[in-house]
């Protein structure tokens, strides 16, 4: 036996996950508006998280255009299978090039008007009293069940276009799309237990109490895995960007003693020629990477203005040439003669941007703990 507080637990964290993936992926698609994928994405959530506020109406008896309560479930269900629309539109982007999927998109298109179309024809043909619960009814019994089977069937479409692209997708929605594989998977299989239920009820056979329950536990947990990992490649790339973004930062500060002693020297090397005022410089997030860049070419561009007067001394480690890069800049302020020609200076083993930051910011720390 099910306990219903675990039911209204699944079904209110459902609910939240749904409106708070809505919100997140609109904001990925207002950043990205040209992406197909994020834009169908959007509807998706759009749909499903405006379900629950139309199943409100009903329970509460809130006139909804005048509609009797059938005509409130057609609306309830049409915004579904829209969903599922552009569920399998999304994995159709996914799995195919963009005139191809456009062209799959259209044709299951025409089956959802069709669907819906079936489904306003039995609402019409149903007594405008009766209430979706009236499975005696053969319109509503009939309602039911295509509601379930088309709808099941739509995420069985969207997961097949899935599984045909996982061998070929990024790591990155490689991983999200197993996640969403295994969601539409509970999903299936709560769509085909509750069409089942429906042939049965439809039969005389009326099929309640634990097993109903069970199928409902199995729907929203499924529901949830689904909207992690929609969400998951998203979610996944802004935390990669975080990290790299926290490191700049890290590594920005990290240089600045070494920048602002350059700077001292040789100003006509600043790229930024208004800088920002300590403070603001210090809490600023914006820009971090832009600094970030701006800084290293700054270093080295005073680090080969400074370098004649660096040569030929003994700089065999970050702390030792930072003791005679002190000595070069007392030695350039003095005005003395620069013995040679300008040298190579602190170039890291391996050639990269990465391997030149980090000779850069080490020679930066022991540049700062010298003084």
């Amino acid at each position: 036996m099910v306990p219903q507080t675990l039911l209204t637990v699944l079904r209110v964290t459902s609910m939240i996950a749904w409106i708070l993936g809505l919100i997140w992926i609109a904001y990925q698609t207002v950043q990205a508006p040209r992406n197909t994928r994020l834009r169908w994405l959007t509807g998706l959530f759009a749909a499903v998280a405006l379900q629950p506020l139309l199943v409100w109406s009903y329970g509460h008896h809130v006139d909804l255009f005048g509609l009797s309560p059938m005509g409130k479930f057609l609306v309830v269900y049409s915004l579904a299978l829209f969903g599922d629309f552009c569920l399998i539109c999304f994995a159709l982007y996914v799995a195919r090039e963009p005139r191809t999927a456009t062209r799959w998109a259209r044709r299951y298109a025409v089956l959802l008007a069709a669907v819906i179309l079936v489904l306003t024809v039995l609402v019409l043909r149903t007594p405008s009293q009766a209430r979706p619960s009236a499975t005696a009814l053969p319109t509503v019994a009939a309602f039911h069940l295509i509601t379930n089977l088309a709808g099941t069937a739509c995420y069985v479409a969207a997961l097949l276009w899935v599984l045909r692209c996982l061998r070929h997708a990024n790591p990155r929605l490689a991983r999200g799309l197993k996640i969403t594989a295994v969601g539409m998977a509970g999903t299936i299989l709560s769509g085909s237990c509750y069409a089942a239920i429906d042939i049965l009820g439809y039969a005389g056979l009326k099929v309640t109490g634990p097993p109903t329950s069970l199928i409902t536990v199995v729907y929203y947990l499924g529901s949830l895995i689904l909207v992690i990992g929609l969400c998951y490649p998203t979610i996944a790339m802004r935390v990669a960007g975080g990290r790299i973004w926290w490191q700049h930062r890290r590594d920005y500060r990290s240089l600045l003693p070494l920048r602002t002693a350059l700077h001292e020297h040789f100003p006509q090397d600043a790229l930024f020629r208004v800088p920002l005022p300590t403070w603001r410089d210090a809490f600023s997030f914006r820009g971090v990477h832009r600094r970030y860049y701006r800084c290293l070419i700054e270093c080295r561009d005073g680090l080969v203005r400074i370098s004649p007067h660096l040569a030929g001394l003994p700089a065999d480690n970050p702390a030792a040439l930072a003791a005679r890069l002190r000595e070069a800049l007392r030695a350039h302020a003095a005005g003395e003669p620069a013995p040679t020609a300008a040298v190579a200076v602190a170039i890291p083993a391996r050639h990269g941007l990465h391997d030149d930051a980090a000779e850069l910011v080490a020679l930066s720390r022991a540049f700062q703990a010298t003084g």
